[in-house]
């Protein structure tokens, strides 16, 4: 069994380098594995429903073809790219 990668420890920052990482089921997996660039970051409450501080943080990205995805996603659905 593969493991599943990790999302960052702290929050991404604008133009950091990310992959996303969604479970089969997910009705977003068809941008499973896709690279791109951190362009806003949004904060709500969801992270005191949850009780992780990290679940409050949520993406807008920017794909490696420069296409703004149609998707914002969650801090745990991200990881980060390291020097790619």
């Amino acid at each position: 069994m593969k493991d599943a990668p990790e999302p960052a420890p702290k929050t991404y920052e604008v133009s950091d380098k990310v992959r996303v990482y969604l479970g089969e089921t997910d009705p977003d997996a068809p941008l499973h594995n896709t690279r791109a660039v951190v362009v806003d970051r949004f904060t709500d409450h969801f992270g005191k429903e949850t009780g992780r501080a990290l679940d409050a943080y949520s993406y807008r990205l920017q794909d490696d073809s420069g296409k703004i995805l149609e998707v914002q996603f969650r801090h745990s659905d991200l990881v980060p790219l390291i020097n790619k």
